[in-house]
């Protein structure tokens, strides 16, 4: 998946800040506990990374939390997420980029035609991460090699030694924003689980995040539900059935990607994003100003998209979210039934706790009476 920053701005979510000259930005780092009860929200983190702007940080970030999924110790965790980001660094200056040489696309130039990936998959960083790991774990006694022996074993490169120059940049990298990513939910199209008793491969069987790496939540923690899903009548000229549930936060407050898929549509009211599976997630009443995506663009849970607004019809500031289960083929989403005054839209409450995730948990969330 692509990510895409406009003017600013893959599990648990973390931020880091990027220092761009003055500028400080934000960015969304996706990580994730082991349980469906730790995907929560973003907290904000001061993790200024000197040689880095934001995009490069938030890769870097997703880098190092696949290497803490995927391997089972600290030591052995930074010394991948070291190669990978010294890898990464050379290959595509830690940008997920969709050109390279003949077919090569993303973080690390991997070619759909020597058997990496598809093209949509390749673009997904922590995919990429992913197989990336998996395929330096196969080196014999990766561990102990240099880093740009160790990278080159992956890559296969015309350049074999241009890693070495990227290993202080990707050291201090790790120093500056180990303590603040937490590890990555690892695509299972990857179809590596990590080395025994790391964390991807302990939560393969508890419906946890980082097994499933579905959905997170779209807020930080502190927000308000004033109005649910079903019948109402506020007089706006609206339709008198809501299809979705009002989070009230202030004004400019992060919003965040749910799940993982592709921008359908970012207009003046409403962002649209599709998930593979599981249907489409609508976000409402963000301001177009405020947007960081636009239509196709790849995106991944937890990835900031936009801020809280109040775009019109509308009565003050709060995200609506809303679910269309169109084209949905997960049984989880099947099992949902919408109500019939929905026009086909289903409880975004229900839809979340069927992937384990409470939408107004007490512990982020307060109902209005």
């Amino acid at each position: 998946m692509k990510f895409m920053f406009r003017a600013a701005g893959v599990l648990l979510v973390v931020l880091a800040v990027a220092i761009i000259g003055p500028i400080a930005v934000v960015v969304t780092l996706l990580a994730s506990g082991a349980e469906a009860a730790s995907c929560a929200p973003p907290q904000v983190v001061d993790s200024p990374v000197a040689e880095l702007d934001a995009e490069q940080t938030q890769n870097a970030g997703i880098l190092i939390g696949a290497a803490k999924a995927l391997f089972p110790d600290e030591a052995t965790a930074r010394r991948a997420a070291l190669v990978a980001i010294a890898t990464a660094l050379q290959e595509s200056g830690l940008r997920n980029i969709d050109h390279g040489d003949r077919d090569s696309l993303g973080l690390f130039q991997q070619r759909p035609s020597m058997g990496w990936g598809t093209p949509e998959q390749i673009m997904d960083p922590a995919y990429a991460a992913g197989r990336f790991y998996q395929a330096l774990a196969q080196v014999a006694g990766w561990q102990q090699l240099p880093v740009t022996i160790a990278a080159q074993k992956v890559q296969i490169s015309g350049f074999p030694d241009a890693y070495a120059k990227w290993e202080s940049t990707a050291a201090a990298t790790i120093d500056t924003l180990w303590a603040h990513v937490g590890p990555v939910s690892i695509p299972a199209e990857v179809g590596w689980t990590g080395m025994t008793g790391s964390a991807a491969d302990a939560a393969q069987n508890t419906g946890g995040c980082i097994a499933s790496g579905e959905l997170v939540l779209p807020l930080a923690a502190g927000y308000t539900l004033t109005d649910g899903y079903g019948w109402r009548n506020l007089g706006m000229g609206t339709n008198p059935f809501h299809r979705g549930v009002d989070l009230a936060a202030d004004c400019g407050t992060p919003v965040y990607a749910m799940m993982s898929g592709r921008v359908v549509s970012a207009d003046s009211l409403t962002i649209l994003i599709e998930t593979p599976g599981a249907g489409q997630i609508g976000y409402l009443h963000t301001a177009p100003a405020d947007h960081l995506v636009r239509p196709g663009d790849r995106v991944a849970a937890g990835q900031q998209i936009s801020a809280v607004g109040t775009q019109p019809p509308s009565t003050g500031c709060h995200l609506d979210v809303r679910v269309n289960p169109e084209g949905a083929t997960d049984p989880r989403v099947l099992a949902l039934v919408p109500d019939p005054g929905a026009g086909g839209w289903v409880d975004p409450e229900e839809f979340t706790r069927a992937f384990g995730v409470g939408l107004c948990g007490p512990e982020v969330c307060t109902r209005a009476a």
